[in-house]
Order: C-alpha cells, then structure tokens, then sequence
C-alpha cells in the first residue's frame, strides 16, 4: 500500500523492503522500528517456557509452529495485542519469533521491550541494530531453531543474555 501512495514522505521500517522497494524514490526514508511503552517489562507469573504471540495466517509460520510444537510445550495466540501481548509475553521465558518475508518485524521490537529473552530468525540487517548473544537469540534454519530452544529451555533463559538490552535500543 505505501509504494503506491502519494504521500509526501514515505518512512519505511524495515531495511530490506526500503531497500528493495523505495530506495529511488523521492521523500522516501529508512527508519527502523520502535516500540511504545505498551510493551515493558511488568510482574508477572512465569507460565510458559515459550511463546507465539503473531497471526498465523502464513505457511512458513505455522509450518514452524508446527515442527515447534512437536518438541516442546509452546503457547500460542493469534488473537492478542498490546496490553494482553504484553502480559502474555511477560509470562514467558522465551518468545519465538519467525520473520517470514525475510524482514525485521514488529514483534523484534515488541518482545525486546519486555525485557524477556527472544529467539527470533537470522535476517539481513539485523546485526546492524542487535547483536546476536547480546540483546536476542537468533536462529538460521530448523536444526538451529530447535538446538538452540533446547539448550535454552534446559538453563533458565532470562540468565542467558550477558547483557539486559537497554529500552533505549527499541523505543
């Protein structure tokens, strides 16, 4: 929809599709996602080891939710946004991302600003804003994906990250 506007100025949050989309076209501006303060870190009773929260209306996406759900005890809503999103990412040592046009999505951010550890898919341009060990977890392919919850499922996640990601990096 935003390629075909006639806006006078186009911000575009996802380096990939700026790249691929908008580059040559005029008033048109990379700016990464960020996140409110809607989703931060609150008190809240640690219920699941992992957690979906996203639509799934993609086949990658439930593909993966799918082979997910085949080796761990993982909760999944499509059907909750902002303040619920919240709480119910609060409630979870690990949030799963998966980023099925290959982009950096909202959720990145989202779940960063709860402070909770997210294990979210290798993409381009993703190093440029996080570093991988350091403010997330991220994964190349399936092996990867379920080598790594396993590990992080057996230590307490919220110890694995050496560094607590500063709100600043997503707001």
């Amino acid at each position: 929809r935003a390629f075909y506007s006639e806006a006078d100025l186009v911000f575009v949050g996802d380096k990939t599709i700026f790249l691929r989309f908008f580059s040559d076209r005029a008033n048109s501006y990379y700016m990464p996602y960020a996140v409110n303060n809607i989703f931060n870190p609150i008190k809240a009773e640690l219920k699941y080891d992992i957690a979906f929260i996203g639509n799934l209306k993609f086949n990658e996406r439930i593909r993966r939710i799918e082979l997910l759900k085949k080796h761990f005890n993982i909760f999944i809503s499509s059907n909750h946004y902002m303040d619920e999103a919240n709480t119910l990412m609060n409630q979870s040592k690990i949030i799963f991302n998966t980023c099925d046009g290959k982009e950096i999505n909202m959720r990145v951010f989202e779940a960063l600003g709860t402070g909770r550890l997210l294990v979210t898919e290798r993409v381009e341009y993703l190093d440029e804003l996080f570093t991988d060990k350091e403010h997330l977890v991220t994964y190349s392919d399936d092996f990867d994906l379920i080598e790594k919850l396993e590990y992080l499922t057996l230590v307490h996640a919220n110890n694995y990250i050496k560094y607590k990601l500063d709100r600043k990096f997503v707001i």
